[in-house]
């Protein structure tokens, strides 16, 4: 019962936790995955950058409809 009190419960609280949990995702798991696929390199890493806004609307749009 603990659990339960401490997820979301309006969608402010949905919001910030969305925004955090795909922050982390993308922002940093992402990036360190790609590096690895593609060399640790400022060239490939301004390539992922480049994409991330692009992942990002992606990983909120999945969370969003997880919680439908």
């Amino acid at each position: 019962m603990e659990f339960y009190m401490k997820l979301p419960r309006n969608w402010k609280e949905k919001a910030i936790f969305m925004l955090i949990v795909s922050f982390i995702s993308v922002n940093i798991i992402g990036p360190i995955i790609s590096l690895w696929e593609m060399g640790w390199s400022v060239k490939n890493y301004l390539k992922v950058l480049h994409i991330l806004p692009f992942i990002w609307v992606a990983v909120i749009f999945i969370k969003k409809n997880t919680y439908l």
